[in-house]
């Protein structure tokens, strides 16, 4: 055990901590415990490498104060205006931040644990390679932040909006984001882990190269969202708009089992374009997959049962075992397609050309083929 003590000056009173401020170095290096600084006017003051401790800042105003590398245990910053403050390093736990104005805010290489964001102004704010574990962040907002390398683990984001917020090579593990905005967000090579979306907008995103493990996005919305060349692993978009989305070229996480990769139960996919995936057992039960391009893909053992498939592109597509009963297939292109054990109960078939479609051990027994006039 360590017997070092600290002999950093300590500041415990609100006329000690004004008076310190106004000189040169303000509160750095202090310790500052259990001061009622409320509504303070404390502008541009440092407090680097200061600790501080049950500290009462609701409603300061911190414009630019420094709080690099300084470690905060339970203090209270409720409406307070750290609008460009410094966080390096900085090392916030339990600490409340509800309603507080950081835009523009400096938050590098920071780690907040267990500390309440609620509906906090964090526009154009940088948290490059920071840490939020356990923290409480509905209504946060983080449009345009740059969120790079930036991690959050067990997380509430609910209603969060990050429009073109950057999260390139970001990581989240659990918690929640329900009906969290995130239009034009940038997340590239990103990993996502044990989130629920749900409700969740993520038009024109872009999640290129990204992970998704154990993801749920029911009814979310990821038109014109771009997911290409992204891995996946039991994610549940089930009842999503995904028209126009960018599917091309992702694939299943490498398992030992038999499980799904993406479930897409009722959803809708038009004119999405899943060219050269490769997700076997693909869920797309129900879903609207008119004028989809998946040429290319391979979705052994995918369930694509009363699904609306007009003007479909699936040349090429490996569907071996793909179950189509009950669906409409119009006009839907399987040149080279190889359908071997693919059930057609009940499908409709009109304007289908089959000629060059593999259909060993097919069933299609009831199966109506129709020709329009």
């Amino acid at each position: 055990m360590s017997n070092e003590t600290d002999d950093r000056p300590v500041v415990d009173t609100r006329d000690a901590v004004l008076e310190r401020s106004r000189q040169r170095y303000g509160l750095a290096g202090t310790i500052v415990r259990g001061v009622d600084l409320t509504g303070a006017e404390l502008p541009f003051v440092s407090f680097m490498d200061a600790k501080l401790e049950s500290v009462v800042l609701r409603g300061a105003k911190l414009a630019g104060a420094r709080f690099d590398r300084a470690h905060l245990s339970g203090c209270l910053f409720t409406d307070a205006d750290l609008r460009g403050s410094n966080w390096f390093m900085a090392r916030p736990s339990g600490c409340v931040l509800t309603k507080a104005r950081l835009s523009d805010a400096e938050i590098g290489v920071a780690t907040f644990d267990g500390c309440e964001l609620i509906a906090v102004d964090a526009v154009g704010a940088d948290l490059g390679e920071s840490s939020f574990l356990r923290c409480q962040m509905p209504l946060i907002n983080l449009g345009r932040a740059e969120m790079t390398s930036t991690a959050f683990e067990d997380c509430v984001l609910d209603n969060a909006l990050l429009d073109e917020a950057t999260l390139s090579n970001g990581y989240v593990r659990g918690g929640s984001a329900r009906g969290a905005r995130l239009l034009a967000v940038t997340a590239i090579e990103a990993i996502l882990e044990d989130v629920d979306l749900d409700g969740a907008d993520l038009r024109q995103a872009d999640f290129t190269g990204s992970t998704f493990r154990r993801v749920r996005l029911k009814g979310g919305d990821l038109t014109d969202a771009i997911l290409e060349s992204c891995t996946l692993s039991g994610c549940d978009f089930s009842g999503s708009r995904l028209t126009r989305v960018q599917l091309a070229g992702a694939l299943a996480e490498a398992r030992d089992d038999d499980s799904v990769a993406l479930r897409l139960v009722g959803a809708n996919l038009h004119e999405a374009n899943l060219e050269g995936v490769d997700l076997p057992r693909l869920v797309l039960r129900d879903c609207n997959l008119s004028l989809m391009m998946a040429s290319g893909a391979k979705i052994d053992g995918a369930d694509l049962s009363r699904a609306q498939m007009v003007n479909c592109q699936l040349t090429d597509a490996s569907l071996r075992g793909a179950r189509f009963d009950g669906s409409l297939l119009d006009g839907v292109a399987l040149d080279g397609a190889d359908c071997t054990a693919a059930s057609f109960a009940e499908t409709t078939l009109v304007n289908m050309d089959l000629f060059e479609t593999t259909l060993d051990d097919a069933d299609m027994t009831t199966a109506r083929v129709l020709e329009e006039p």
